[in-house]
């Protein structure tokens, strides 16, 4: 499973801001011309960019905590049935069938939801190396809010009853993704752009 570790990795991370601007709508400019300038020393708004972090590492670990867990049998299955298909080129109705399935949801939304709190966590810590690390954490989770497969599968696991309907304090799973995304913006507005 790759780690929010993995993500900080320069040579991923030009693949993360324009993915980043393409979900956003920012223009590019605007974020590559603020990435030097992430981040301030002043103390209030270092203390609401903690206090950011930690409210949606809370919602987060709530969500991880209510996701099933897959057992070695269904994760083999996956991998036979989807996984292994896709790798060869072949989209099967086996595989169409397996990737509508409670085990392909859960499958797409556990990594997802464990990725972000690693990221979280970082960022609730307060602790960084360099102002970049801190930066490229904060666009990681951005990017993880407005990841469109992520938030299907979850509302799928709503719609299959193994899920609570209320994430996150949203109780409409339609409004799931869109109300992620304002969270992003938020991120890049106080934690990215205008360091408010």
């Amino acid at each position: 499973m790759e780690d929010a570790n993995v993500i900080l990795n320069p040579a991923h991370w030009q693949v993360f801001t324009l993915s980043l601007v393409l979900s956003i709508g920012f223009a590019p400019l605007c974020i590559a011309a603020s990435l030097s300038t992430i981040g301030t020393s002043d103390v209030e708004a270092e203390a609401a960019k903690q206090k950011m972090a930690v409210e949606w590492q809370s919602c987060f670990r709530d969500l991880e905590r209510s996701l099933p867990t897959l057992s070695p049998a269904q994760k083999k299955w996956l991998k036979n049935e989807v996984y292994h298909e896709m790798a060869d080129g072949f989209i099967t109705r086996r595989t169409m069938y397996a990737m509508d399935s409670a085990e392909y949801d859960i499958s797409v939304a556990r990594p997802h939801v464990e990725q972000t709190i690693s990221a979280l966590d970082r960022l609730a810590s307060g602790q960084f190396i360099a102002r970049q690390q801190e930066i490229r954490l904060w666009a990681f989770v951005a990017y993880q809010f407005v990841d469109y497969k992520f938030w299907q599968a979850v509302r799928h696991l709503v719609g299959r009853d193994m899920l609570d309907k209320k994430i996150c304090g949203v109780s409409w799973p339609n409004a799931y993704l869109e109300n992620a995304t304002l969270w992003a913006q938020q991120i890049l507005q106080k934690a990215v752009i205008f360091n408010e």
